[in-house]
């Protein structure tokens, strides 16, 4: 039977592209009609493949701690000790009946990078036997260029320091680690170059993970896509100008 999947990742780490798998697979990412899902655009053209309710719901987990910003990646970090508030929060009833109306119509996906936080609300209310995790991760200095180059459309008001940032994707895959350990959860951590690099053992491996069957080109990488993307005469311009423009 197939596994349920929770993706962990930072944003723009190449959690988008493991959701659009799976979602070709027939997982359920949106759990009703009401729960729509968040917008394609040009940066994600295939689609983000994540759950509205569920980003809302993890929003909500985090401002219970103090958290005030809606993502963990932009604006100020999050403590420690609001991390560790976290797991000391009680369920809501909606936030059960959230998992319940998922686990009607498994297999299932959730993705959201807040997720490397909020994942140690989740997991003692999902089933350990039927849900897995996939880890994705990917070199830091291509998270950063890509943050470069969607900082604007996303409305970024903080300087997009590369130190910030670098903090930032560290602290999210070491809580993801913290997380992964402390619940002795089943997973598997992939690098985003693999998709390229390797994906005959991506494939092999997501599908041992998830009790599915995956081939190489299951996977849908594309690199002339991100090459062309990234290639741009307007992105080139905007990414070199972002080493020394400020906003102010």
């Amino acid at each position: 039977m197939k596994k349920n999947a929770v993706i962990l990742g930072m944003a723009r780490s190449g959690t988008s592209l493991a959701a659009s798998i799976l979602a070709r697979q027939g997982y359920t990412v949106a759990g009703s009609s009401a729960d729509a899902l968040q917008k394609p655009n040009k940066y994600n053209p295939s689609g983000y493949w994540e759950s509205r309710a569920l980003m809302d719901n993890n929003i909500e987990i985090l401002s219970l701690t103090g958290f005030r910003p809606d993502n963990t990646w932009f604006h100020e970090a999050i403590t420690p000790g609001q991390v560790d508030h976290i797991a000391r929060l009680e369920p809501l009833p909606h936030h059960m009946q959230f998992v319940e109306s998922f686990e009607r119509q498994s297999p299932w996906l959730w993705k959201d990078p807040r997720l490397c936080y909020t994942l140690d609300y989740w997991w003692p209310l999902l089933d350990r036997e039927t849900t897995r995790v996939l880890h994705v991760t990917r070199d830091a200095g291509e998270i950063f260029r890509s943050f470069q180059r969607v900082a604007d459309d996303w409305h970024v008001t903080v300087a997009m320091e590369e130190a910030v940032i670098r903090q930032r994707i560290d602290e999210h895959r070491e809580s993801a680690a913290r997380i992964l350990a402390k619940h002795d959860i089943p997973h598997l951590t992939i690098d985003y170059a693999e998709y390229e690099s390797a994906p005959g053992k991506v494939a092999a491996e997501i599908s041992e993970l998830l009790d599915i069957t995956l081939k190489a080109e299951d996977l849908g990488f594309d690199r002339n896509a991100v090459a062309n993307f990234e290639s741009s005469p307007v992105q080139r311009v905007k990414t070199f100008l972002k080493g020394f423009l400020k906003p102010g």
